[in-house]
């Protein structure tokens, strides 16, 4: 019963208020940095990325649970590809925010100490996005592999699995039990 409160508020409560209020903020982060004195440094630069990868990211992990409670269904279920693309790309978007992150310390560092020369600011924050950018992507590559592959169990034991919470409760029995990843 508890569960099933908690859940429903989340999806009923949490997730238009993270869709409302983060779509706000990042905006708000978007139009301020973007302004004429902040737009030529980079720091500002890697921020406005990050406020847009924020944002998309939002809406893709919200709007599974909206559609999951709203049709009783989770799009991950829909088609393997579904669940390839979606994995593919929520996991890509907070890699891709937490090394923004990264890259901005970096960069904060090497304008302290003046090895980047600041003419080239803009050139610069494009090129570091985009090789970020395609070293994320090649690392999520992965998924469109070895999401729905079916593997084969050949321990003869039963496993018995309990969470903490006792919310759910899965015995294992087979020799060649068969499932699926994710």
């Amino acid at each position: 019963m508890w569960p099933d409160l908690i859940r429903l508020g989340l999806v009923r409560i949490f997730y238009p208020c993270l869709m409302i209020f983060g779509t706000i903020g990042n905006i708000l982060c978007l139009k301020i940095l973007l302004r004429k004195r902040f737009r030529r440094q980079s720091t500002c630069q890697y921020l406005c990325i990050l406020a847009v990868i924020d944002i998309l990211f939002i809406y893709m992990r919200s709007a599974r649970f909206l559609y999951r409670y709203i049709f009783h269904v989770d799009l991950r279920n829909t088609s393997l590809w579904m669940c390839r693309s979606f994995i593919f790309f929520s996991s890509t978007l907070s890699h891709l925010a937490s090394w923004i992150l990264v890259i901005v310390s970096f960069d904060r560092y090497f304008i302290m100490k003046n090895l980047f020369p600041c003419r080239y600011v803009g050139w610069r924050v494009i090129k570091s996005t985009c090789v970020l950018f395609i070293i994320v992507c090649l690392v999520n590559m992965h998924y469109s592999y070895i999401v729905g592959i079916d593997m084969k169990l050949r321990s003869p034991t039963v496993h018995k699995n309990r969470n903490a919470s006792n919310e759910t409760y899965h015995i294992i029995k087979n020799t060649e039990e068969t499932f699926d990843l994710f």
